[in-house]
């Protein structure tokens, strides 16, 4: 899967124009961030940098894309309130982009649904401060996991039913959503296509 491959199944996926993708990814490049190889002859990229280019979509204006995936890189989960052992059974991946990577690979979803929780969506605030994860475990529905980046992050830890209600508040105004099974689509669609070349490769030789 290369670059304009994604786009379009963003574009499809979203109703965003395929220009204004383009614009938010030519953002990364000019960044130097990795956001995958271009053109059809071009090797396809990974999963990372295909999540470069979902969490591109995150801010409101394409100008502002680099800003806010970069502050959306440093949200970090907040301990949920009512359920602590839920969020402490994934200390192992703090970051939101780590769950958004778990929800791209297959053999890792496939793990967490054999524990019992299911991802929903990821909800992300357009300027990239926080973060929601919608999920649910067996009985208990309607779950959100909050991840953070502000400064107050310390302090509101020892408070985090103030925090959860603080920020889910905010992120209702303004934000990005996307389901973990678009995710899921993504990562099949690259890895698939490595496979692909694999055996394109060993049918050369």
């Amino acid at each position: 899967m290369r670059s304009r491959e994604i786009q379009q199944f963003l574009s499809s996926i979203t109703n965003r124009p395929l220009s204004d993708i383009d614009q938010r990814c030519r953002r990364l490049r000019e960044e130097d961030i990795p956001s995958g190889p271009r053109g059809w002859s071009a090797p396809h990229m990974t999963k990372a940098q295909a999540l470069m280019h979902v969490l591109a979509l995150t801010s409101r204006r394409a100008v502002d894309s680099y800003q806010v995936l970069q502050l959306a890189l440093d949200c970090r989960l907040v301990q949920h309130p009512e359920v602590l052992d839920l969020t402490e059974a994934f200390s192992m991946v703090d970051s939101l982009a780590g769950f958004m990577m778990i929800s791209m690979d297959q053999d890792s979803m496939e793990a967490i649904n054999n524990v019992g929780f299911r991802f929903i969506s990821f909800e992300i605030a357009d300027d990239g401060s926080h973060a929601f994860l919608n999920l649910e475990r067996r009985s208990l529905k309607r779950l959100r996991f909050l991840f953070t980046t502000t400064p107050e992050t310390d302090a509101i830890r020892l408070h985090t039913a103030d925090a959860y209600n603080h920020f889910d508040a905010k992120v209702a105004c303004s934000r990005f959503i996307i389901g973990a099974h678009h995710l899921k689509e993504i990562g099949s669609r690259v890895l698939d296509a490595h496979q692909r070349d694999d055996e394109i490769a060993e049918a050369a030789e």
